[in-house]
């Protein structure tokens, strides 16, 4: 039986940029990164069993950039968590549970905008690289944040979403033209182009 519960967050002044759910059923988290500089990550278990609230979350992470997150992906293990800002820099953190319900998050890692150039990011399937996207698309490794290959998509127009798709083999992009693209990530080629969209493709997954 499916069930359905909506949520609405309390924050007021404040927008939300992007939304992310974690893939790991032992912790079934989504996450949220608002305009006011914080990601709040929640556990939906305890949200519908009334065990938590929106206006506490499980975690809350400062980005630590005054203009604020807007993209915010789970890795496949729902223990990390990495966040994009305006500026397209990007932050790794590691995500720490306790039994003891002392909840902390850890930053990883770390990497300016002209290196990283991360306005939309998705995590590989495998955890170890990183996708991100502004003008062009490139993949940094995890542990350093450093490209792991040289850039693709470039130049493109201005990348709005980003994902992997679940083998890790293509990923996609969504332009500000309305352009879709899908790329052999073996290759760093185009293999697709979809062009049915007359404005920004803000959000796609495969």
């Amino acid at each position: 039986m499916l069930q359905t519960v909506q949520f609405k967050h309390t924050y007021e002044n404040t927008e939300c940029f992007g939304v992310d759910f974690s893939k790991n059923p032992a912790r079934p988290y989504f996450s949220a990164a608002f305009t006011d500089g914080y990601v709040r990550i929640w556990s939906l278990s305890d949200l519908v069993n009334d065990e938590g609230t929106l206006d506490k979350p499980k975690f809350e992470i400062e980005n630590g950039v005054e203009l604020g997150p807007v993209d915010v992906k789970f890795n496949s293990e729902g223990n990390r968590i990495a966040t994009s800002s305006v500026d397209s820099s990007l932050r790794v953190f590691n995500i720490l549970e306790s039994a003891e319900e002392q909840n902390t998050t850890t930053l990883k890692s770390e990497s300016p905008g002209e290196e990283a150039c991360a306005w939309k990011l998705d995590f590989s399937p495998d955890g170890s690289e990183l996708l991100t996207g502004t003008l062009g698309m490139r993949t940094l490794d995890i542990e350093t944040l450093k490209p792991t290959q040289a850039d693709f998509n470039a130049p493109s127009k201005f990348i709005h979403s980003l994902a992997y798709s679940p083998d890790g083999q293509l990923s996609a992009s969504g332009n500000i033209d309305g352009v879709v693209q899908i790329f052999d990530m073996r290759l760093r080629e185009e293999k697709i182009r979809l062009e049915n969209h007359g404005m920004a493709v803000r959000a796609l997954k495969f």
